[in-house]
């Protein structure tokens, strides 16, 4: 199914906040906030920023698990959680999926990991550059992922979620480089 793989590191990086849709088209099924992304062939790994979450309160926290469910993923790197306990607590209402959240900074735009618990495993989950607030204001979160086939590792990875500065302008984009 998977190949192993040793020193793989995956990097999920966010440099700009946009409005953008995951589905151009409306979903087939009514039910469905979205189409299905996730496959039963490949590992499904996206990243998200979900602005501020949980930005609009309730509406927020039910449209946000409808789509983890409709998309149907593996692994989503996500970004800034302003509320820690509401968003690990939406994660347990949605069955098959588990989550980290990111300790730094301590107030708000966390980082997060959300995964299909059944057969993946997130361990050693710390923060890097924590001290280094003008190239991370958002230290980035890194975790070791492994990812199960019955008894036995497909593969290992280092995962890291950054969330570098936004916006554009010169003085920003020096910034990110």
């Amino acid at each position: 199914m998977f190949r192993k793989t040793s020193y793989l590191i995956v990097i999920l990086i966010l440099v700009s906040c946009s409005k953008r849709s995951l589905d151009p088209e409306p979903p087939v099924n009514p039910d469905r906030l979205v189409s299905r992304y996730g496959t039963e062939t490949r590992f499904d790994i996206v990243t998200w920023n979900i602005e501020q979450f949980p930005q609009a309160g309730t509406g927020t926290t039910k449209n946000l698990k409808q789509i983890i469910k409709d998309i149907d993923v593996d692994l989503i790197g996500v970004q800034e959680i302003n509320d820690s306990a509401t968003f690990l607590n939406m994660i347990d209402d949605i069955p098959g999926y588990s989550a980290v959240v990111s300790q730094y900074p301590t107030d708000r735009l966390k980082l997060g990991i959300v995964y299909k618990d059944s057969f993946i495993s997130v361990s050693n989950v710390t923060q890097i550059f924590v001290g280094d607030w003008y190239a991370f204001p958002r230290p980035p979160l890194v975790a070791w992922v492994e990812v199960h086939a019955g008894s036995r590792i497909s593969f290992d990875v280092t995962l890291i979620v950054l969330h570098l500065k936004a916006f554009g302008g010169e003085d920003n984009e020096a910034r990110r480089r």
